[in-house]
This record gives C-alpha cells, structure tokens and sequence, in this order.
C-alpha cells in the first residue's frame, strides 16, 4: 500500500469515511511521498506541535496585578 502520496492518503480516508478533521489533517501535510504509516503519524505530531504549545500557552493563568 505504501508509499503514499498526500493526495492518495486524502482519497484513502474518503474511501474509508474518516472524519473531516482528519482528512482535513491529511490534506494539510506536506506534499511529498510517505513510505509508511508511521512516517504519516510523525509528519501528523510536527504538524500539531506548534498548535499544543500556543493552547497550552493561553490555558496559562494569567498573572494577578
């Protein structure tokens, strides 16, 4: 089955009723060619890391005056 291109892992989560969240996380990768599963899932973890630290950021409290 792999290797993957983005758009090939895109149609594969149609065909198989994924979510929309996660062939929108899909589609969002960069465009090149996955040679398996874990290479998708690694690319998927960069790809979420900035997003974790800004929310873990606001749900900070915020300093009293």
């Amino acid at each position: 089955m792999f290797p993957l291109s983005v758009d090939q892992l895109v149609l594969l989560a149609r065909e198989n009723e994924a979510p929309s969240l996660i062939v929108s996380l899909l589609g969002n990768l960069p465009g090149r060619r996955f040679e398996s599963l874990e290479a998708v899932e690694q690319a998927l973890e960069s790809q979420a890391a900035p997003g974790e630290e800004a929310a873990e950021a606001s749900a900070a409290p915020m300093p009293s005056r």
